[in-house]
């Protein structure tokens, strides 16, 4: 690869309004840390980085995309007790599914990162921007819990009669517009009845769809 200078390497970056010279200390940081750890175990990449002030959870979305998500750890005032604090400290393994679901539905919506890249660095940092812009206001870390990590669904109990029904009327739509439907997918009342979408994609679907 070309050298880069350490701005050129931010994809993206949130809140965008920070100053580029903080973007650049703390990409650099991230950098350092995934290449220091890597000396180590190269096999194993690095998944958490933790301060007194913040916790950061990192994920290889694919060969040498790194996303980054750092989280102010609560205050912890002297001689008050830890069941009393008022915000509470997400286990790092919460964050990281947290983060994958991010990146899964990232793929789902643009498709992969190198691939963009191919067009060109504008369109990939475009189609970021697009996406996080609207993806992390949603992210609600106060309900954030254990079960973020099971990522599971829930499914609608029916009778056969009314599956079919649901089944044929899709097939119908599907062979109508075939060149413009790939795949489809029916929710109730965040219960899902069907879903002609391979099961990654569909957990993907579903928590973005019942969890924002």
């Amino acid at each position: 690869k070309k050298e880069t200078t350490e701005h050129e390497n931010i994809l993206y970056y949130y809140p965008s309004s920070t100053h580029l010279d903080r973007q650049t200390i703390d990409v650099g940081l991230a950098r350092g840390l995934i290449n220091f750890t890597r000396t180590f175990s190269p096999d194993q990449p690095i998944e958490l980085a933790q301060t007194e002030k913040h916790q950061q959870v990192f994920h290889e979305h694919e060969p040498n995309f790194w996303f980054v998500m750092v989280c102010a750890r609560p205050k912890k005032e002297v001689g008050r007790k830890e069941k009393d604090a008022d915000i509470r400290e997400l286990e790092h393994h919460i964050l990281l599914a947290i983060l994958h679901k991010a990146c899964r539905m990232l793929k789902l919506m643009h498709g992969s990162i190198s691939k963009l890249l191919e067009q060109n660095d504008q369109a990939l940092k475009q189609s970021l921007q697009s996406f996080f812009d609207i993806y992390l206001p949603l992210m609600n870390f106060d309900t954030a819990d254990m079960f973020d990590t099971v990522d599971g669904i829930q499914f609608l109990p029916t009778d056969r009669t009314s599956f079919l029904r649901t089944q044929s009327f899709i097939n119908k739509v599907e062979t109508q517009w075939e060149e413009d439907v790939l795949a489809s997918t029916v929710l109730v009342d965040d219960f899902l009845l069907y879903s002609g979408v391979c099961q990654n994609d569909t957990r993907s679907i579903y928590s973005f769809l019942t969890k924002r």
